[in-house]
């Protein structure tokens, strides 16, 4: 059910945009293509591993995954929809009537029941670590020196919200444009880094194209002696590849 409504094409300023539109299957769930969000341009992330996730969006400003699954939807700079007028048509649909039925055992579709399949649908979107065969590897070794104590675990992230080392400036100054505290910012959270050939552009503001000036950028900003070298940073980049 929940993955139906993810491609289920949504009324739209003349457009029919769906979940799957930005946060595309063949794209790790996410999408070279950047969106506006409240002024901002955001990179689309990656729907992956969301199940573990503890907070939701570039600043984690939503707990609920319920709640987060509807704002794309009804957000003017996104699908435009009015969520009243959908869940209207969606009644209108036979086939949906018929499948919400024998999920939740109602005659009527409602948009608690519609978050509630989408917020399902993205938990199941789990994408495994995958065993590496060489684990001495000069990229390995530079990434449990270097990464792991963010990028840690069968997700490749801890999820939390940290200040960026390479955003320290900019419009888009994250989560204090939510609290309004100065301290907040340039926090951001923490991306997994699965499927990072299908993700790119990279950062919450997608400025960088390449995963080697991802990781040149980091190098520089945190003064990483091991990574001063294009070999070792090369290295790097290709085991980044293949998680």
């Amino acid at each position: 059910m929940g993955e139906t409504l993810f491609n289920l094409q949504m009324r739209s300023k003349g457009k029919t945009p769906s979940c799957a539109s930005c946060h595309k299957p063949d794209s790790g769930f996410a999408s070279a293509s950047m969106q506006m969000i409240n002024g901002n341009f955001r990179q689309v992330p990656s729907l992956f591993n969301l199940a573990y996730s503890p907070s939701f969006f570039w600043e984690g400003r939503e707990t609920s995954l319920e709640s987060v699954v509807l704002k794309p939807i009804v957000h003017q700079e996104e699908m435009n929809a009015d969520l009243g007028q959908l869940i209207k048509k969606m009644n209108k649909n036979p086939m949906l009537k018929k499948s919400f039925k024998e999920v939740f055992g109602l005659d009527s579709i409602y948009s608690a029941l519609v978050s509630r399949a989408l917020a399902q649908y993205v938990r199941s979107l789990i994408r495994p670590k995958r065993l590496l065969v060489d684990t001495q590897s000069i990229g390995q070794n530079l990434f449990n020196q270097n990464c792991i104590s963010c990028h840690a675990g069968k997700t490749a992230t801890d999820f939390k919200i940290r200040k960026s080392v390479v955003a320290g400036s900019g419009l888009d100054s994250g989560l204090s444009k939510i609290t309004n505290q100065e301290k907040d910012a340039f926090f951001f959270k923490t991306p997994s880094l699965f499927e990072l050939k299908l993700t790119a552009p990279y950062m919450h503001d997608g400025r960088y194209k390449r995963l080697d000036e991802v990781v040149s950028a980091y190098a520089k900003a945190l003064n990483i002696k091991e990574l001063s070298s294009k070999e070792n940073q090369k290295a790097l980049v290709n085991f980044l590849e293949n998680l």
